[in-house]
């Protein structure tokens, strides 16, 4: 299984003379197995209104072919599909992006983008009697909401990094395939869970570290008409790690206790395929560091 691509990119920027406005635009031509696939444009305007302040926008066009995986793959109940089409996609998304530094130690970044993806040929792998496989839903739509903050604190000794994200998708079906169940219209597409959010403290004090890791998600449809019954239920996950971290002449030493699933959560992320309960982990790193200085 081969597949030959060949592809070319131009990009062409403006601005304003004080660099405030910057209006940024693409081009890319793919020739693939000798076929030529349709020009992908993509053109962006980016405002600064203040040192601290960038409002985004995007508009684009996307066209993917099939993967080989897609398009080959057999076996671990899995089979590909040769008859899959292109997706080919209209994009347009709109964002703000803060950054706010009060010192040299501590700075702060948030972001937050609104986005909307019209989809003909959608590719899902779908779970189809007991394979999975890939097939071609005939229009998507999807939209939604990412947003994320980061801060951080750093002085001689200690170091603290904290991020909280939270996405809302809303991805549904505009279009059926002809002699396709008109009940799944408007419905949210399966495994594509309308909540996500998580959040990650990683404190470092001298040679020790410690870890808290949450992510929480919601309810996902296994089905595409969307019963409740099949659904698979919201849950939250919580992991913690300690680690230690040290030298020994040119040997770097780390060892690192983990602790996944601290609350011995009991859920699945496909139908089917229970995740891990509560597991321990100890690792243990070692890296020797001989660098040489070239004369």
């Amino acid at each position: 299984m081969n597949q030959s691509v060949a592809a070319l990119f131009a990009s062409f920027q403006t601005s304003t003379i004080n660099g405030s406005l910057k209006g940024p635009l693409s081009i890319r031509q793919e020739l693939v197995d000798g076929k030529i696939i349709p020009i992908t444009p993509s053109l962006g305007l980016e405002y600064k209104a203040k040192p601290m302040l960038l409002i985004r926008s995007r508009i684009s066009r996307n066209y993917r072919i099939p993967t080989l995986n897609e398009l080959y793959w057999q076996g671990a109940n899995a089979e590909g599909n040769l008859d899959l089409l292109p997706e080919d996609s209209f994009n347009a998304e709109l964002g703000v992006d803060i950054k706010l530094r009060e010192s040299k130690s501590w700075k702060f970044i948030g972001s937050a983008t609104v986005y909307h993806s019209m989809v003909n040929n959608w590719i899902q792998w779908q779970q189809l009697t007991s394979i999975w496989s890939p097939v071609n839903l005939k229009k998507v739509w999807s939209r939604g909401l990412e947003t994320k903050l980061i801060t951080n604190y750093t002085s001689d000794l200690l170091r603290v990094d904290i991020t909280g994200a939270y996405n809302f998708t809303k991805t549904t079906n505009k279009a059926v395939i002809d002699s396709a169940n008109e009940s799944i219209l408007n419905k949210q597409l399966t495994y594509t869970p309308l909540h996500e959010a998580s959040f990650l403290a990683n404190i470092g004090y001298w040679k020790f570290s410690f870890s808290f890791d949450y992510s929480f998600t919601a309810k996902q449809y296994t089905e595409e008409e969307n019963r409740d019954r099949f659904a698979l239920s919201s849950y939250q996950v919580v992991n913690l790690s300690t680690g230690y971290n040290t030298k020994f002449n040119k040997l770097d030493i780390g060892l690192i206790f983990r602790i996944n699933n601290v609350f011995d959560e009991s859920y699945e992320n496909r139908r089917g395929y229970p995740m891990y309960r509560r597991n321990f982990m100890l690792e243990l790193k070692l890296n020797f560091n001989n660098k040489h200085t070239m004369k």
